[in-house]
């Protein structure tokens, strides 16, 4: 058979159960659940006129009776027959009751009197410790309520930075590929600008110098040729080239350098580019 869930407890089966003895362990394994979820469901099921705490009060005193419930029970059963046996065996005395002296029950009811405003305080006290209990509770929900608005902001905000950066890495990747292909587009044009802007010299076996380009008007200076001449002839390198051909090495020099543009050479000697060659980075 299945035990009954937790959520069908109710105030009179609570009632029920205290009346009948039930413990906390009785209880809780009766309805299936720890102590912890017990004392919540008996929280939520009295309210301020039926304390709770009373309750569970209740149930834990069941908890310390020396007696199991069946012998509880037994002696229930048994009571009125010990009851009745008495009062059968007292039937030969005809001495009534001793009544109580005033001073009797002026003690009797100071005693109770003051059980009744102890009582009292300590309910008092369970009162104002439950109140206390609550605000701080009401307290940390709002504490709670607050910090979770904060934290959905923050979610929000986290989530409106996120697609700000997927657009702005696309907005990225969009102007690198045009860059790149303009860039391309740009290093090809500047070839294309050196290619046209070159100036190609001959240099024949005579050791003349000529454009290769015979409609080109352009000035070759050679001027500080002499000065180079003098440095070249001193390299040690020099020494396996005549020095004609030194001299127009120099001469080639510095018309390159006087030029300012891009230049081609086309040697018509191969000694005599071979001379260039070496002499050109000294």
């Amino acid at each position: 058979m299945n035990k009954p869930a937790l959520t069908t407890l109710t105030g009179k089966k609570v009632r029920m159960g205290i009346k009948n003895g039930m413990t906390m362990d009785d209880f809780c394994q009766k309805y299936e659940c720890d102590s912890a979820e017990l004392i919540v469901r008996i929280g939520k099921l009295f309210t301020v006129n039926d304390d709770a705490r009373r309750i569970l009060a209740d149930i834990l005193a069941n908890g310390k009776k020396p007696k199991p419930r069946g012998a509880a029970i037994a002696e229930t059963v048994e009571a009125p027959k010990a009851a009745n046996e008495a009062t059968e065996g007292e039937a030969t005395d005809d001495t009534p009751p001793r009544a109580p002296t005033l001073d009797e029950l002026k003690s009797s009811e100071s005693e109770l009197s003051d059980k009744l405003i102890e009582m009292e305080k300590a309910y008092k006290a369970c009162y104002q410790d439950r109140d206390e209990g609550r605000k701080k509770y009401r307290s940390l929900l709002d504490d709670i309520k607050s910090i979770k608005k904060q934290f959905d902001a923050k979610v929000h905000e986290a989530e409106v930075i996120i697609r700000r950066d997927d657009e702005i890495v696309g907005k990225m990747n969009g102007i690198w590929t045009e860059y790149r292909d303009k860039r391309a587009a740009l290093e090809a044009i500047r070839a294309q600008i050196e290619e046209m802007s070159k100036i190609v010299l001959c240099v024949y076996k005579d050791r003349e110098i000529a454009p290769f380009d015979e409609g080109l008007e352009i000035s070759l200076d050679d001027s500080g040729h002499d000065e180079l001449f003098k440095t070249l002839r001193e390299q040690e390198v020099a020494e396996e080239f005549r020095l004609k051909d030194i001299k127009v090495v120099a001469r080639l020099i510095r018309i390159v350098a006087n030029l300012g543009s891009p230049v081609e050479l086309i040697f018509d000697d191969d000694e005599l580019k071979m001379a260039y060659e070496a002499l050109k980075s000294t």
